[in-house]
């Protein structure tokens, strides 16, 4: 006869934990499974990565032949997971919990074109445009911030993919939001570097992008010559200023330098080239909060520093900056917060400061439902922190036009400009009688009109082309711009 096993009371209390916590394990999935099928509390839009989410596909015969109609259903249901910007945010808290890194790469690090060496000669200028259309329309431009040099290297950590995002606009109890912003198509920043509390965008180099952007400001300076004088602005983004560049070899981002040396070296004389990357790297030395440490934008002092060379390309003196009225607006958590969900960036937000001309404070806007009357800068104290960038002329609109009522001399000005040249425009209201500002990626929205016959049309005397880095290497945007010069 066998010996009858006994159990331990031990035993028995680590089996009985067991089972408690497979059964609370079972029922938390089913209770989630029940939850991820209440339609109702299905989200449609994304506050973290301000996006629209995927939306139900429609039933076609086709669509279920070729099995579009399942993959579908399959990437609504991913990304409209109920309670799921809570989910994104308790899972980037997990990771931060991980361990302390210096360095964090957030996103998928892509290789770019090799930069070529600044031509010999210059390409022959074609005088019809020749426009490229495209079925992708991708996006984005970035750039982000520091306030101090940083010197140290440590080992670069990849920890996320990248969140696609669109771009900043919002309503305000302050000021009514011009019509039309929320047309603006999604962006992504590509792979943001992260130290300490601030977060930095790779660069990589496009050679077809950068050709495209250097052939259309050629042909728009031959098309005004003998009518208008076009100075071209290619702005260095935060990581090539403001990172050490040990750490930014050891990161793998390209240099901006010789980039901007290429495209520069490759415009006609007829082209003014406004340098800039000296003079930032210059201020960043001497401790000037160039670009915010959230965002991919430049701040309204960069945008300041940047417009003292423009005038030095001209032969003028800026107007001081002491002269301007300056607001500022504390707690910006830009778009690099919004990809990272860095706990750093959240106890370190940035500060907004904007400056308001003496001679004007207000700005027309025109829009796809047409044009008002908008403060120069608003008061965007009570806007969501994401938001707060669009203190700069109303946001990103097709076009704007700045009057300087002390000013009867006819000058005009055109910049030609994306996100960045928001903190830019107000800077040149002292220097002419009217200023046009015009966005690139929205101008047909309003006007069929190629630039050169708006200049023409308008008797603008000056043509400023500002685009930052990243915008150069998007084929989409560049194309966008080239199709204009017709």
């Amino acid at each position: 006869m066998k010996k009858q096993e006994t159990i331990s009371p031990l035993a028995r209390r680590i089996a009985g934990v067991r089972v408690i916590r497979v059964a609370v394990f079972m029922v938390m999935l089913y209770c989630l499974t029940v939850v991820a099928f209440i339609l109702p509390l299905r989200p449609t839009h994304s506050d973290m990565e301000n996006r629209d989410l995927e939306t139900f596909p429609s039933f076609s015969t086709e669509a279920l032949v070729s099995g579009d109609y399942f993959d579908g259903i399959n990437i609504w249901f991913a990304d409209t997971f109920p309670l799921r910007d809570m989910w994104m945010t308790l899972n980037a808290w997990i990771k931060q919990c991980y361990g302390v890194s210096a360095m964090q790469v957030h996103g998928d690090v892509g290789s770019g074109d090799v930069i070529p060496e600044v031509p010999t000669t210059l390409p022959t200028v074609m005088t019809t445009a020749t426009t490229t259309t495209t079925t992708t329309a991708t996006v984005a431009t970035t750039t982000t911030t520091t306030k101090t040099a940083v010197t140290t290297t440590t080992t670069v950590t990849t920890t996320t993919t990248v969140t696609t995002t669109a771009p900043t606009t919002t309503t305000t109890q302050n000021a009514v939001k011009p019509a039309g912003q929320d047309k603006t198509p999604a962006q992504s920043n590509g792979a943001i570097l992260t130290i300490g509390d601030s977060g930095f965008e790779y660069y990589h180099f496009s050679q077809s992008a950068a050709d495209t952007y250097i052939a259309a400001v050629n042909r728009l300076a031959e098309q005004l010559n003998g009518t208008a004088t076009v100075y071209d602005m290619i702005v260095p983004t935060s990581i090539d200023i403001c990172v050490d560049p040990s750490v930014r070899a050891e990161v793998n981002s390209a240099d901006q330098q010789k980039a901007i040396a290429y495209m520069y070296g490759s415009m006609t004389e007829q082209v003014k080239k406004v340098e800039l990357f000296a003079k930032m790297l210059e201020a960043h030395k001497a401790g000037e909060y160039l670009y915010f440490r959230t965002d991919h934008h430049w701040t309204a002092l960069g945008a300041y520093r940047a417009y003292e060379q423009f005038c030095a390309a001209k032969g003028q003196a800026p107007t001081p900056l002491d002269s301007f009225a300056k607001y500022e607006f504390p707690g910006y958590l830009g778009s690099f917060y919004r990809d990272t969900q860095s706990a750093a960036m959240a106890a370190s937000p940035d500060l907004v400061q904007a400056f308001v001309p003496p001679s004007q404070d207000f700005i027309t806007i025109t829009n796809a439902g047409g044009s008002t009357s908008y403060p120069m800068i608003v008061d965007v104290s009570d806007w969501d922190p994401l938001y707060k960038y669009n203190c700069f002329i109303g946001g990103d609109n097709p076009l704007s036009v700045i009057e300087n009522p002390n000013k009867t001399d006819g000058s005009a000005c055109l910049l030609i400009k994306e996100s960045f040249g928001n903190a830019y425009a107000p800077f040149l209201t002292e220097d002419y009688q009217t200023v046009y500002v015009m966005d690139y990626r929205y101008f047909s929205e309003v006007d069929a009109r190629g630039i050169a016959q708006f200049v023409k049309d308008n008797k603008i005397a000056d043509v400023l082309l500002l685009n930052n880095i990243s915008a150069t290497r998007n084929s989409y945007l560049m194309e966008t711009l080239d199709a204009l010069v017709k």
